[in-house]
């Protein structure tokens, strides 16, 4: 994976369009560079948000308490205490790592609502919810129990000077936790569309390398739609002989 600075990228998407670029961006009073570096934060943003990413799924843990709410979810003093890191909490990865056994979730509406007006109060393991960013569990869990979970962040940048992560490109230095060629290809077809050219064979090329780096991101397990189990290397997104889960 290619690794470049906001400052290389935008001089190298510069010259891929016909500009010579040699200003630093972040901070820039040139309206054509400052265009660049927003265009950036918006790649980032959108392919990061796209697909659930190994490099941007990260872990969470906390211990409950003996009542229903276990605590704001997301904020100073949540569970995840910063809350422009978050995006969206990955299913099916909630565990209670003290009793060994999952917590499902999250429950419906619906099913939250008829255990109350039931009074469930037992059950083999507890259920989730996030509701007005409060996380409840039911049945109401043990005391100090350790809880772990996976969710996706938004983490897409990496400020080296700061030794940060963020959401946007803060540093001159600053680098795309995903991979810069695939960022990079993605604002030459936004800066086309912004200036009015066309741009449409850029962007269908774009949307199916990301989708196909997706499907081969950190691994995934193989099914034959005929049957049994298949062994091989990689392939392209759109092949009907089998499906990457």
């Amino acid at each position: 994976m290619s690794v470049f600075t906001i400052s290389e990228m935008v001089s190298k998407v510069g010259r891929r369009v016909g500009l010579r670029i040699t200003s630093a961006p972040i901070g820039s009073s040139d309206d054509q560079i400052a265009q660049f570096v927003e265009l950036f934060n918006e790649e980032v943003s959108e392919t990061g948000t796209r697909f659930r990413w190994s490099a941007l799924t990260h872990e969470a843990t906390f211990q409950t308490v003996a009542v229903e709410d276990q605590g704001m979810f997301v904020g100073s003093g949540g569970i995840l205490a910063v809350a422009d890191e978050y995006n969206y909490i990955i299913s099916d990865t909630m565990w209670d790592r003290t009793g060994r056994f999952p917590v499902a979730g999250p429950t419906s509406t619906l099913n939250w609502q008829a255990k109350k007006a039931l009074n469930y109060t037992t059950g083999p393991f507890p259920e989730y919810r996030i509701r007005a960013n409060r996380l409840l569990f039911s049945p109401i869990p043990a005391a100090s129990h350790d809880i772990f979970f996976e969710y996706a962040s938004k983490k897409f940048v990496y400020n080296p000077d700061e030794d940060t992560y963020g959401q946007v490109f803060s540093t001159n230095d600053s680098v795309p936790v995903l991979d810069c060629d695939l960022i990079m290809q993605g604002v030459r077809w936004r800066w086309k569309m912004a200036k009015g050219f066309q741009y449409a064979e850029e962007k269908r090329t774009h949307e199916l390398d990301v989708a196909n780096a997706s499907s081969r991101d950190a691994g995934r397990k193989r099914l034959s739609l005929a049957g049994g189990n298949s062994i091989g290397g990689g392939q392209r997104v759109g092949d009907l002989r089998t499906t990457q889960l």
